[in-house]
């Protein structure tokens, strides 16, 4: 069976620090943001994005992906999020999810 891990909770509860905490005690861990906003380019301190450094010790998906002016919804997330994490199971990976979006 696969498993993955959900982090949830209010802005600046410190979802990202622990999600970092996690991924580096567990092997084949990535990160996947659930945030509406970190997915976009050029505003990291606007979404307290992961700092750089933490994005090249650790493998995150969707953030810093998009340009502002495109659309992403939740409806695109869910689509988008199964099929990554499908395809990171697949791969043997443990998807750690992060994030305080409620829709996502």
């Amino acid at each position: 069976m696969n498993k993955l891990m959900v982090i949830t909770g209010p802005t600046g509860s410190g979802k990202t620090k622990l999600s970092l905490e996690i991924a580096e005690r567990i092997n084949n861990s990535v990160i996947i943001s659930a945030d509406s906003r970190q997915i976009y380019k050029y505003i990291q301190l606007a979404t307290c994005s992961p700092k750089e450094a933490d994005l090249k010790k650790i493998k995150h998906y969707f953030v810093n992906e998009l340009n502002p002016e495109e659309e992403f919804n939740a409806g695109e997330f869910g689509k988008h999020g199964r099929d990554l994490i499908q395809k990171l199971f697949d791969d043997g990976k443990f998807p750690v999810v992060c994030g305080g979006s409620g829709l996502y």
